[in-house]
């Protein structure tokens, strides 16, 4: 029988300097969230976008944890009193929320996020390796201030992963982007037109929600 509770189920993302990731992973499991994904990338330096996001170092982690929205809140705040977020060149988390967690041998947690305000969104745009410069280009000259890019990689080496039409091998850039709600349509249709989005195989973009952030001065 499939079971389905009603929770509040979320991503706490963690973006810190290279080698801080190990420690974002113990300090949210010591606080009650057990595990994440450490993800490598790089801050992009483009106009006032270091001092607004205080990452000052090309080389970065990104911590990806999934757990419910209170206790994701709980352990930003911890995060947040032992890195120091609120410093210059220490790093960011926010919390997007997720409409559906499936995981095998737990139950099936849905959200509803209808109706709720979101002041920061954050765009993900996956185009091909040496081109996250051109997405980072296009969203400042609309307003964002930079972003952080990762590498995407296919499932194996004889194998290619598909989402949308979009082959996600070796070689991808993922781009993040983390911008006011009032900024994102314009700064979405900067990345498709300067990218040609729309065409197959350019690319794809989509955003979450950001329910709490922290380290985030402006954007």
């Amino acid at each position: 029988m499939n079971h389905t509770e009603q929770l509040k189920i979320c991503r706490l993302c963690v973006i810190v300097n290279f080698g801080q990731g190990s420690r974002v992973v113990q300090i949210a499991c010591d606080n009650g969230i057990k595990g994440g994904v450490i993800l490598l990338g790089r801050g992009t330096y483009h106009n006032t976008m270091m001092e607004v996001l205080g990452l000052n170092e090309s080389r970065k982690e990104i911590v990806w944890m999934f757990s419910t929205q209170s206790k994701a809140e709980q352990v930003m705040n911890v995060l947040e009193e032992k890195l120091k977020l609120k410093s210059h060149h220490t790093g960011i988390s926010y919390i997007e929320p997720l409409l559906q967690v499936h995981h095998k041998g737990n139950p099936n947690y849905v959200n509803s996020i209808e109706g709720e305000e979101h002041l920061l969104q954050a765009i993900y745009t996956v185009v091909d390796a040496g081109k996250g410069h051109l997405v980072v280009e296009a969203a400042s000259k609309a307003g964002a201030n930079g972003g952080t890019i990762f590498e995407g990689r296919g499932a194996g080496a004889h194998q290619t992963t598909k989402v949308f039409s979009i082959e996600i091998e070796p070689e991808k850039d993922i781009v993040l982007t983390i911008v006011s709600a009032e900024k994102m349509d314009a700064i979405m249709e900067s990345i498709k037109n300067k990218l040609d989005i729309e065409l197959d195989g350019k690319g794809i973009i989509f955003v979450h929600p950001i329910n709490k952030s922290s380290g985030i001065n402006h954007v």
